[in-house]
């Protein structure tokens, strides 16, 4: 199904505005041409006569008129009659359509955003939440963009996301997008405050959804943690470590994060979460010997309170709802992920 983005429709309507605009200078030519050769005007008096009989003011003749002259310009008006009624029409036409197209779009993008399940809602279309907003489409996952600027949030529909316009903390904004049925909520707003209480709605009606969102200042972190977001990220701290990354390591960062984009080298790097019924369950890293069994490396292993094994060899049993984090390539990463989920 093709998207529907409003801001793409009005083009046909400007085009269909032409013909008016056409027909009306052609007649100012005709008319101006027409009194200076058989009237023998000026150029200046023959133009002033031809726009006051277009538009029909009745400011009288600027000079006499013999017979033929009235009858040029009798057939001047009816020209300037006619085409400022077609022209009148056409706009009405335009605008009432417009406003109908412009209604059935908004109402598909209303039913596509209702359809949609297992999405992330995201809050903020500024330069993270662009960034964000394209890093999930690459990566394949369905997003709703949620913005309160009108400006933004034409840019989202130029970008061909589905989108929803007004202020995310409010509940039945949230709702509109589909809060209740997302899988996540990503905060990219750049006022914390406003950041903790999104948070704080988003947990309210969907209590398990999982949250990520912006932190500007480092005190912000934990009162959004305790308004129940699952991830605080620090652009500047980020941007820091990533730095710093690049300073000493740049070959080492390079590989990482070309890994971690979709199709960007032949390995990549996953994370599956263990289902209750994962073969897996009891069973430690060693006995699985998965590396055997599908040629994926486990990189580590994250118990469901988010603690981090990096020796998964160590005797560890795996747990139903733990994560495997694991390298190889696509294929092998693919096998890992249906033997884990017992496929």
């Amino acid at each position: 199904m093709g998207s529907p983005f409003p801001t793409v429709m009005a083009r046909p309507e400007l085009r269909r505005l032409v013909l008016p605009v056409v027909l009306i200078l052609a007649l100012i030519v005709i008319g101006t041409g027409g009194f200076v050769l058989l009237e023998h005007w000026s150029p200046g008096d023959a133009l002033y006569m031809t726009i006051i009989t277009l538009s029909t003011v009745g400011y009288g003749e600027v000079h006499p008129l013999d017979g033929p002259g009235r009858a040029f310009t009798s057939l001047l008006i009816l020209g300037g009659v006619s085409t400022l009624a077609y022209g009148l029409t056409t706009v009405t036409r335009s605008i009432v359509e417009g406003e109908m197209s412009g209604r059935v779009l908004r109402q598909q993008l209303q039913r596509r955003i209702r359809e949609l399940r297992g999405h992330v809602v995201v809050c903020g279309f500024g330069r993270v939440g662009a960034a964000l907003a394209e890093q999930l489409r690459q990566e394949g996952i369905p997003l709703i963009v949620v913005e309160q600027n009108p400006e933004r949030f034409g840019d989202c529909l130029r970008e061909r996301y589905l989108a929803v316009l007004g202020d995310a903390t409010r509940d039945e904004v949230l709702s509109e997008a589909g809060i209740e049925r997302a899988r996540g909520l990503a905060i990219a707003l750049d006022d914390d405050a406003k950041n903790v209480f999104i948070a704080l709605t988003g947990r309210a009606l969907n209590a398990g959804i999982y949250i990520v969102s912006r932190a500007g200042l480092p005190e912000s972190e934990a009162k959004l943690l305790h308004a129940g977001v699952d991830r605080v990220v620090s652009p500047y701290a980020i941007s820091g470590r990533r730095m710093a990354a690049l300073m000493t390591r740049p070959r080492v960062v390079d590989i990482v994060e070309t890994a971690l984009q979709p199709g960007g080298i032949e390995h990549g790097i996953e994370e599956f979460v263990l289902p209750e019924h994962s073969p897996f369950v009891g069973h430690t890293v060693a006995e699985l010997d998965l590396r055997a069994a599908t040629g994926a490396i486990v990189l580590a292993v994250i118990d469901a309170g988010g603690k981090i094994s990096s020796s998964p060899a160590n005797g560890y049993r795996l747990q139903a709802g733990d994560s495997l984090v694991a390298i190889g390539t696509q294929p092998e990463l693919r096998q890992l992920e249906g033997m884990a989920g017992g496929g």
